[in-house]
């Protein structure tokens, strides 16, 4: 068993998200053992406590939450640095897939506040805009060179969420990327098709691909898999209703308020 374990995991990014709603009240749980992730834990409840002291002043708002989502952006990606050294020390493949896993869903929420710190409102982020760059984050760690796999998108352009809302909808979008370029592919070639469209009974997003589809059924891949289990948790959060379909390749539909 590695020191990677779902609980951990699960509850890092709990804590993360809620500091990213400005909810400092969260702490990571510490294990006695002396290890890495451990160490990332103390390194989040510490990212906690700077950015509760930094809330000092009402009269000067805008410049609080702005350095705010800059400290935030900039903590996120030391702690996502400190997952890269793990990586690079570390010689043994299913350690390193969950160190790609884990800094990813990272680098989502890091991505969200350095929008909203270039942003004139500091409050939403483009919709569009962001999940461009988010799977240009996700193809760079793992897209091959050998690979033929080509990402479509029919988004729209004016459309701007919520941090409470775009934070779930990145880490969403992480879970089903990786899983289509892990394991939809094994020919390394296919397409992976984004749709995301918003009226006003709502917004949808969709997230196709055109590989070999998932041989087990809805409940085993909910109860096995941790990515699974995170989509299922995030789209709740959403208070959005989940479809997932196996056919000829693989197809997630998000439909929420």
């Amino acid at each position: 068993m590695t020191e990677f374990t779902s609980k951990q995991t699960s509850e890092i990014l709990d804590v993360i998200m809620a500091y990213a709603r400005l909810d400092f009240t969260q702490k990571v749980h510490i294990e006695s053992e002396d290890t890495t992730l451990n160490g990332i834990s103390l390194g989040v409840n510490m990212l906690g406590e700077e950015l509760e002291d930094s809330v000092i002043s009402l009269k000067e708002k805008d410049q609080i939450i702005q350095e705010i989502h800059h400290r935030v952006k900039n903590n996120l990606q030391i702690i996502s640095s400190l997952l890269n050294l793990q990586s690079a020390i570390s010689k043994k493949k299913d350690i390193n897939e969950v160190i790609d896993e884990c800094r990813n869903r990272i680098q989502s929420i890091a991505l969200v506040h350095e929008m909203l710190y270039r942003s004139a409102n500091f409050k939403k982020v483009n919709v569009s805009q962001y999940i461009h760059r988010l799977c240009d984050n996700i193809c760079a760690t793992f897209k091959r060179d050998d690979s033929e796999i080509e990402m479509t998108y029919q988004i729209s352009n004016d459309h701007l969420l919520e941090t409470d809302q775009i934070i779930p909808i990145g880490l969403i979008i992480n879970e089903i990327l990786t899983n289509s370029f892990k394991h939809a592919f094994p020919s390394k070639k296919g397409v992976i098709k984004i749709v995301y469209c918003s009226n006003e009974s709502g917004n949808r997003l969709a997230i196709s691909d055109d590989g070999i589809g998932i041989q087990q059924s809805k409940d085993q891949v909910h109860k096995e898999g941790l990515g699974f289990q995170l989509i299922g948790m995030l789209s709740d959060q959403l208070d959005g209703k989940l479809n997932f379909i196996s056919d000829k390749g693989c197809k997630f539909v998000l439909d929420f308020k």
